[in-house]
């Protein structure tokens, strides 16, 4: 047991940063009830070499760079191309402010399996693992050390769709990027019991409406909040010319991160997420026009992987807006 694991998640964020990631990594950081032990990066909503300084400028806006160590990962597929979506998050992939800083640190430019291997060690049947983007560095882990999955507590993705897509006409982009890797998890029998899928179905509830925006920016306008009110700005622009979201763009990753509180018993007493699932046993089609696809293959499996399918948004977003309050009172960007 390691000490303070009853009031803190021990968390690996592994992501491709990206708006929504960027605010998964604040959640992580700075709520309380986590304790961020490492980030590796990924290719995804852009490239590695990207991702990689998006996530290391973001540490650097609420001073974090010090105490969270990133690692570079994968920089394309298991057997693929690399993909990117700079129609949604712009060239570097974290556009839209300029409030966002220079990274102070480097990240470890290898080694990533085996931190995150000894992160399952250290925090033997508590580490939670949670990925935001491409499941390519995940899939790697399990490969190259198989033995963890028996050590690991859960393994928490934001991926996929049920029958709410975002990629191509029945897929994920996430997901898309490396079915391969994807498959990989899921059709691992200890993994599927330690898995819960986050997918569009229900990350298309979590809006960042008007209402949200102004709670970001607040009354008290500091350099933290504007960052932030910006990089939503800028997502709102995207998802609304690209996918018709006129209400505000879905805040996809945070809630990766936010559903892990139920599974350890240390929900917020006020906001509780109510938290819904099914349990299915699931594949990727990995080739032809349906690359990407998330099969059903049973719709109520007793050991499979848990998909959420609803949550209390207002409570959610309510210890984001808590956590926001946290980070802004230290950011760095604020001094």
């Amino acid at each position: 047991m390691v000490d303070g694991y009853q009031k803190r998640i021990p968390i690996w964020l592994d992501c491709d940063p990206g708006h929504d990631d960027a605010i998964a990594i604040i959640l992580a950081a700075c709520s309380p009830k986590y304790q961020l032990i490492g980030i590796s990066t990924v290719h995804g909503n852009a490239s590695l070499e990207k991702t990689t300084y998006n996530a290391l400028s973001v540490l650097t806006s609420i001073g974090k760079e010090n105490e969270i160590p990133v690692y570079k990962g994968s920089s394309k597929p298991l057997i693929r191309e690399p993909s990117y979506a700079p129609n949604i998050h712009g060239e570097s992939g974290l556009e839209g402010s300029n409030l966002l800083p220079k990274p102070k640190v480097k990240a470890y430019e290898n080694g990533y399996i085996e931190a995150i291997y000894k992160a399952i060690l250290d925090y033997k049947d508590e580490l939670a693992l949670v990925a935001t983007g491409t499941l390519t560095n995940i899939a790697k882990i399990f490969i190259k050390y198989p033995q963890a999955k028996f050590f690991l507590k859960k393994l928490s993705i934001m991926g996929g769709g049920i029958n709410v897509f975002n990629w191509s006409l029945n897929s994920e982009f996430n997901i898309w990027c490396d079915p391969e890797a994807a498959n990989i998890i899921f059709k691992d029998f200890i993994l599927n019991e330690k898995t819960i899928l986050i997918p569009l179905d229900l990350t298309h509830k979590a809006i960042a409406t008007i209402e949200i925006e102004k709670k970001i920016l607040s009354n008290s306008i500091t350099n933290f909040r504007q960052l932030l009110y910006d990089l939503i700005i800028f997502f709102k622009k995207t998802y609304i010319e690209q996918q018709g979201f006129i209400k505000g763009p879905p805040v996809h990753d945070p809630l990766a991160v936010a559903v892990l509180l139920p599974f350890y018993n240390l929900e917020y007493e006020n906001y509780p997420l109510e938290f819904k699932f099914n349990t299915y046993k699931l594949q990727i089609i990995e080739n032809g026009p349906e690359s990407g696809k998330l099969i059903i293959l049973d719709n109520n499996f007793q050991n499979g992987i848990k998909v959420g399918y609803d949550m209390n948004i207002n409570n959610f977003w309510n210890i984001v807006l808590e956590t926001i309050q946290i980070a802004d009172k230290t950011a760095a960007v604020n001094k």
